[in-house]
């Protein structure tokens, strides 16, 4: 089976099969991920900017809908997705620097170059405020975007994040995994194979990014959905521990599903993020399903 080398968390890509089993991310017999006619992609968009050719795709209308891919992955990460989002918000579908069809001039990769890259493209198509959906890496870069750059986003939903590259946040067995797989890179590059300069940049990402703390997310005041499978390769507890930090969040933990929630699940994805960004995002107090008035529990007797 073809393997991909190059990710953080577009699993689906970085991992073969066995080590997907292995890993408990890939159960035999799954077949959502192929449940879905595959979204037919038209022509895109290149633009310069911040020093890239930067590609991307737009569909639908609507309220403009930003979507930020995984790492070593591109717009195609959302083709479960696309179809429909585009029926209810104008879908923007680049590929992120150094992945799919946009370039890279920068002699290293970070999430905060990144960020700026969503950032100045939003500038570009003149769109002040716009929803965000980051999978994986788009998660992280999402987190910046509304960190760094207030206004920008106005709801953001992300799935599988994390803010630390190490064992607290992430299963130790894949962290083992990408060391493995930067030393066939860097061992190739010694070979001469220079292609691989980007595939040990991305492992670079994956292995020593990012650097934040749930306590740095203090400053994010929009509503964010997190999302995770419960067989993530990102840690429950640190999952949580993002949920708790931001000041208007929501959780959603899928069942049966591992990092790719967005391919195994598809349309109950999509029907949780359409619900997130279509919805006036209110606090839910835990108390409210007793705390009824006298007079409607007469009734209801």
């Amino acid at each position: 089976m073809r393997q991909w080398i190059l990710s953080l968390f577009v699993v689906i890509s970085v991992l073969p099969v066995a080590a997907q089993r292995q890993l408990g991310t890939v159960k035999p017999g799954n077949t959502g991920m192929n449940a879905q006619k595959p979204f037919e992609h038209t022509a895109g968009t290149y633009v310069v900017i911040n020093g890239i050719n930067m590609y991307y795709e737009q569909y639908g209308n609507g309220k403009p809908l930003l979507l930020i891919h995984g790492n070593g992955g591109s717009g195609h990460d959302f083709d479960a997705q696309l179809q429909t989002l585009s029926r209810k918000f104008k879908v923007i579908v680049p590929d992120s620097r150094a992945q799919g069809n946009t370039g890279n001039q920068s002699d290293s990769l970070t999430y905060e170059l990144m960020a700026e890259d969503y950032y100045l493209l939003l500038q570009h198509l003149q769109l002040d405020s716009v929803f965000v959906l980051g999978w994986s890496d788009g998660g992280i870069i999402g987190l910046i975007l509304a960190k760094d750059y207030p206004g920008t986003v106005s709801k953001l939903a992300i799935s599988g994040v994390n803010l630390q590259p190490d064992s607290t946040a992430l299963m130790p067995e894949f962290i083992d995994y990408a060391h493995v797989q930067l030393r066939q890179a860097e061992d190739s590059l010694k070979a001469g194979k220079k292609s691989f300069e980007t595939t040990k940049d991305l492992l670079h990402l994956v292995l020593y990014h990012p650097d934040m703390a749930p306590e740095d997310l203090k400053d994010i005041q929009i509503p964010v959905l997190v999302i995770s499978g419960d067989h993530d390769l990102v840690k429950m507890e640190h999952t949580l521990a993002i949920f708790q930090a931001l000041a208007q969040s929501q959780l959603a933990i899928f069942p049966g599903s591992s990092h790719a929630v967005l391919q195994e699940s598809p349309q109950l994805f999509n029907n949780t993020i359409i619900r997130f960004f279509m919805r006036e995002f209110a606090d839910t107090n835990p108390m409210q399903f007793i705390e009824q008035p006298a007079s409607n529990q007469v009734e209801e007797e």
